[in-house]
C-alpha cells in the first residue's frame, strides 16, 4: 500500500490584496499582505515596487515574471517576506521570481524568501541582492547570461545555493550553508570576498570553464570544499578547514593559489596536473595526504608550509602517481601568517 503524505498545514493569513494571472502594465506598488494565485507578469514598461513590511504568499504554480523591473526594498525593522501558503515552506512550493531580459536595475534588499523552486531566477538580466535571506528552496539564486551583485546575504537549506551559467557575479559577504551544492559556476566570472560556504552535502564550490577571484573566504565542514576544472584566476587569503573529503581539487586550471590555510581535511589538495601555481600556503594536518598529485609531469610546490621544515617528514604527507614528481624544496621554515577575517 503506497505511503500517503499527511496534509500540510496552511499558514494563517489574511490577505489585503489578491492577484491571479495578472499582467502589470504600469508602475505599481504592493504593500500589506498579498496573496498571489497564479503567475503575475510585470510588463516591459512597468516597475513593480514592494514596500517595506509587505508579506507576499504564493499558491502552488504561482510566481512573478519580470520583463520590466522589480524593486523589493525592505528595512531591517520591516523586511519583505516572500513565501508559500504553508506553515512550513518546502522546496518548489511556488515557482519564484523570474527576471527575463530585464537590463534595468532590479533590486532585492532586506527580503526573506522561502519555499521556491528558483527563488530568484535571472535570464539575460541585471540585479542587486543585498541583506537578503533565502532558505528551503530548490535553487536559491539561478543566473543565466546575467550580471549580479550580492552583498551581505545568506542562503541556507537549499538543494543548490547559487547556480551560474555565462554570468558575471560580484560578491561581498555571502553565507551559503547546508545546501547540496553551495556555488556552481559554468562559463562564468566570479569575484568574491567574504564568501563562506559550509556544511554542503556534496560540494561547496564547483567551477568549470570559469574565471574566479576569491579572497578572504572560508570553506568548512563540506563533503568536498572546492572543485576547480578548466578555469583560471586567483584564490587567496582563504581557509579550507575540516572538510570530510578533499579540500580543493584542481584540474586543467591556471589557478594562482596563495596565502591559504588548508587544515584538518582528509585530502588537502588534489592536483590532477601541474598547471596551478601554489605558494605561501599552510597545508598540513590533513588525515590522508596534504597533497595528492595525479599528474604525469613534475610539479613544483616549494614555498609552502607543510607543518614541519623537515623534508623527510613533509614527503610522508604527499602522494604522487609517479615517484619523485613532486618538488617541495624549499619548504617554508615557519608557518605564514594568514588572516582569514
Amino acid at each position: 500500500m503506497p505511503l500517503v503524505s499527511p496534509p500540510r498545514t496552511i499558514a494563517p493569513f489574511s490577505a489585503s490584496s489578491r492577484f491571479s494571472y495578472l499582467t502589470i502594465s504600469e508602475d505599481t506598488q504592493w504593500s500589506g499582505s498579498v496573496l498571489v494565485q497564479g503567475m503575475v507578469t510585470v510588463a516591459a514598461q512597468a516597475t513593480l515596487t514592494v514596500l517595506p513590511g509587505t508579506i507576499v504568499r504564493f499558491n502552488p504554480d504561482s510566481g512573478i515574471t519580470v520583463l520590466g523591473r522589480i524593486v523589493v526594498k525592505g528595512t531591517s525593522d520591516q523586511p519583505v517576506s516572500f513565501s508559500s501558503i504553508y506553515m512550513e515552506p518546502a522546496p518548489s512550493d511556488w515557482y519564484g521570481i523570474v527576471l527575463t531580459a530585464s537590463s534595468k536595475k532590479n533590486i532585492f534588499e532586506q527580503i526573506k524568501i522561502q519555499g521556491a523552486e528558483s527563488a530568484i531566477f535571472s535570464r539575460s538580466s541585471s540585479l542587486d541582492i543585498k541583506s537578503t535571506q533565502i532558505s528551503d528552496s530548490s535553487i536559491a539564486i539561478k543566473l543565466t547570461d546575467s550580471i549580479a551583485r550580492i552583498n551581505s546575504s545568506k542562503v541556507s537549506t537549499c538543494l543548490s545555493g547559487l547556480v551560474s551559467l555565462s554570468s558575471e557575479i560580484d560578491i561581498d559577504s555571502l553565507v551559503v550553508e547546508k545546501c547540496r551544492v553551495g556555488v556552481s559556476l559554468a562559463s562564468s566570472s566570479l569575484s568574491a570576498e567574504k564568501l563562506k560556504i559550509s556544511s554542503s552535502s556534496q560540494t561547496g564550490l564547483l567551477a568549470e570553464k570559469s574565471h574566479v577571484r576569491i579572497d578572504k573566504s572560508l570553506f568548512s565542514g563540506n563533503q568536498a570544499a572546492a572543485v576547480i576544472v578548466s578555469s583560471d584566476g586567483t584564490l587567496q587569503k582563504s581557509g579550507f578547514l575540516s572538510n570530510a573529503e578533499t579540500a580543493i581539487l584542481i584540474k586543467g586550471s591556471l589557478l594562482k593559489f596563495n596565502n591559504n590555510q588548508v587544515l584538518d581535511n582528509r585530502i588537502g589538495m588534489q592536483l590532477d596536473d601541474n598547471l596551478a601555481v601554489i605558494w605561501g600556503n599552510s597545508i598540513y594536518g590533513n588525515s590522508g595526504y596534504n597533497i595528492l598529485y595525479l599528474g604525469d609531469e613534475s610539479i613544483y610546490v616549494g614555498g609552502n608550509w607543510f607543518g614541519t621544515s623537515l623534508s623527510s617528514d613533509v614527503r610522508k604527507t604527499l602522494f604522487s602517481s609517479k615517484a619523485g614528481s613532486v618538488n617541495i624544496s624549499p619548504t617554508l621554515s615557519l608557518e605564514p601568517v594568514i588572516d582569514l577575517q
